[in-house]
């Protein structure tokens, strides 16, 4: 966990949140996932230095429902996207390789949502 701490740590300290007051009492972070095991390190990390997660899927129903998407980030400081399978290539106008995973277009296009939102933002 020590690795994934410092690189949680200078995510948030130099991408994720630019404030240096939480909205609400502690630091929280979104993180985006859809593998529970898989964001687990994810989880312990933003814990290890006192960042509250909370975790995000494509099945929260962000995507449909815009006024509550915007509602949910209101009380956020900050986005982790997490790892997993490759973003779709066709997003940027690429032809898949060989190698690449399966992609999750649900969960790139929540992704891109929750980013574009928060760019916006400032955040």
């Amino acid at each position: 966990v020590s690795v994934s701490v410092f690189v949680i740590r200078v995510f948030c300290l130099c991408l994720g949140m630019t404030s240096t007051e939480p909205v609400s009492g502690r630091f929280r972070e979104a993180i985006t996932y859809t593998c529970p095991t898989a964001v687990k390190p994810y989880i312990a990390a933003l814990e290890h230095v006192g960042v509250d997660p909370v975790l995000i899927t494509p099945e929260m129903g962000l995507l449909t429902n815009t006024e509550k998407t915007y509602s949910f980030l209101d009380d956020l400081d900050g986005l982790l996207v997490s790892g997993g399978i490759d973003v779709n290539c066709k997003r940027y106008g690429q032809d898949k390789h060989p190698k690449a995973d399966p992609s999750d277009d649900t969960r790139d296009e929540l992704e891109s949502l929750l980013l574009s939102e928060m760019i916006s933002r400032d955040m």
